[in-house]
């Protein structure tokens, strides 16, 4: 599928390649209280947190399923909410573990630019997730640099990506033991990313209902989405 780059992809690709990597965790479907979207060990994101990072996200374009008619926004609310949750396990595995400040800032200041492209009432949310996306990474370094030393590890052997690779380490390995329920409308959590939903609860059975629940459904179903279903391609999401 041929997807049109616009300064938005080119933009949240450098979000991505400053603060964002790879997170794996797992989850299992379950029922939340009614406005949770997930619950990792008794922390709950609601819906409400979802639903204003899944703004940010639409502003900033590049997401999974883009196409020249625009990106569905159900695709942003799933990935926003995948995000939300690594945060999450990343902090749960760095309690108690003070993190390098400096380093985090350093990350919130290379996002400036993205920032500014951000409608100004929606820079709060994104300057949140920024500091909270930062610091999980940070989290998942020191994590990863005290299991290390607590092995034996020299201190001065330790690289940042071997205390990196450590902590993704220990966030799969809690992540495969922790309690996670997602609310199956938001889709479900594979192997550290989340499929996206309809946003229904039913099972859709007819062929162009299938389509349209793709994680990446066709140029002509997204072209077909009402404005407010879709975000990119001059849509608000």
């Amino acid at each position: 599928m041929k997807v049109k780059r616009t300064g938005r992809t080119r933009r949240v690709s450098r979000v991505a390649a400053a603060v964002c990597v790879a997170l794996l965790a797992s989850s299992c479907s379950g029922n939340n209280d009614p406005g949770v979207a997930a619950d990792v060990d008794g922390h709950q994101i609601t819906d409400d947190q979802v639903d204003g990072f899944a703004e940010v996200l639409c502003e900033l374009g590049g997401l999974p399923g883009a196409t020249d008619s625009g990106t569905p926004t159900r695709n942003a609310r799933s990935r926003a909410l995948e995000l939300l949750i690594n945060n999450e396990i990343a902090f749960e595995i760095g309690k108690g573990l003070e993190v390098d400040q400096a380093k985090v800032d350093a990350a919130v200041q290379q996002n400036a630019a993205a920032r500014d492209a951000v409608p100004s009432d929606l820079q709060g949310t994104f300057d949140a997730f920024v500091d909270d996306f930062a610091r999980a990474q940070m989290t998942v370094l020191a994590a990863g640099r005290k299991s290390l030393e607590d092995a034996g590890q020299s201190v001065d052997k330790i690289s940042d990506d071997k205390a990196y690779a450590e902590g993704q380490r220990l966030r799969l390995a809690y992540a495969d033991k922790a309690d996670i329920t997602v609310d199956p409308r938001f889709g479900s959590l594979v192997d550290g990313v989340m499929k996206p939903g309809s946003g229904s609860l039913s099972v859709p059975q007819s062929q162009e209902a299938k389509d349209d629940a793709e994680a990446t459904p066709p140029a002509t179903v997204v072209a077909q989405l009402p404005a407010p279903l879709k975000c990119g391609a001059g849509a608000t999401g």
